[in-house]
């Protein structure tokens, strides 16, 4: 097949055009005794990155998973017990039981200053990119699946390109793209610019049979998605922003509230009612 292009204002709908198109319009392919079906060279255009939080029955997202792995990854950290205390399938990836070798966050983090500043000092920069890949990667259970990250500014607008060389469209899609527009946000609301438009390259996108009948089931549900609320005048820089997220997380995690108050923002308090909510279900789940 030559290549699959789809565009949309919210992930919600495109999410349900592409897991039909996947299974009617998608390659066969035998991968590793694995029957797939893929798109080789697909790219996804959301047009409002705002609008990244798939909320549809059919595919129930794990929100509080959704945002710790954001607030991991900005964070810097690979630590395995932090991200597997919202999602315990995460150990079945790492090689030593402590950590993840393909967390994009301590590839990332140290990347983030650099980018900023090239889009500070030169509005047409074209050099403002992330890179994820590792050349000559060692052997591991957790290879990572994204490679790069562009951004790009055009006028008042940020626009952002994502490259993976690999994406699962049921297990790993709807949470990447949420985290990776969040990342663009955040640059947009450092530089102060609107979001522009979300680029998602991938080189192979695919389905596994196993998920199948879920991918169908969500190609013919009705489509719903939200936006991340506003980040808002919340009284920090982008990079300071980070380090609240990441103290606010642990504190949730460790305590059950936040030490500390901010300046109030629709973002940092979805993010600290999500993860609250988590915390409360797994500590009553403890006691019964």
């Amino acid at each position: 097949m030559l290549g699959y292009t789809i565009d949309s204002n919210n992930l919600g709908d495109m999410y349900q055009h592409l897991c039909g198109d996947v299974l009617t319009r998608g390659a066969a392919r035998l991968v590793r005794g694995y029957e797939t079906t893929e798109f080789v060279g697909a790219h996804l255009i959301l047009t409002e990155p705002k609008s990244s939080i798939i909320d549809t029955p059919e595919r129930n997202l794990n929100k509080a998973f959704q945002v710790a792995e954001m607030i991991w990854i900005l964070s810097g950290s690979d630590d395995l017990d932090t991200i597997a205390y919202y999602n315990k399938n995460m150990r079945k990836f790492s090689d030593d039981g402590k950590v993840l070798a393909g967390a994009y966050g301590p590839r990332l983090k140290p990347q983030f200053k650099y980018a900023l500043e090239c889009l500070k000092s030169d509005h047409g920069t074209r050099q403002a990119v992330m890179t994820i890949w590792t050349p000559n990667p060692a052997r591991s259970k957790d290879i990572p699946c994204t490679v790069m990250m562009q951004l790009i500014r055009s006028d008042n607008k940020l626009d952002m390109v994502v490259y993976m060389r690999s994406n699962d469209i049921y297990l790993g899609l709807p949470y990447d793209i949420s985290t990776f527009t969040m990342i663009q946000l955040l640059f947009a609301y450092e530089l102060g610019l609107e979001p522009g438009i979300y680029h998602h390259m991938v080189g192979s996108l695919h389905a596994y049979k196993s998920d199948y009948e879920k991918i169908k089931s969500i190609a013919k549900a009705l489509s719903y998605s939200r936006a991340w609320p506003e980040i808002g005048d919340c009284g920090f820089g982008m990079l300071a922003l980070i380090d609240q997220l990441k103290l606010m997380e642990k504190d949730i995690r460790a305590r059950g509230d936040p030490r500390y108050l901010w300046p109030k923002s629709p973002f940092m308090s979805y993010c600290a009612v999500v993860l609250k909510l988590w915390r409360d279900k797994k500590y009553a789940n403890a006691l019964n």
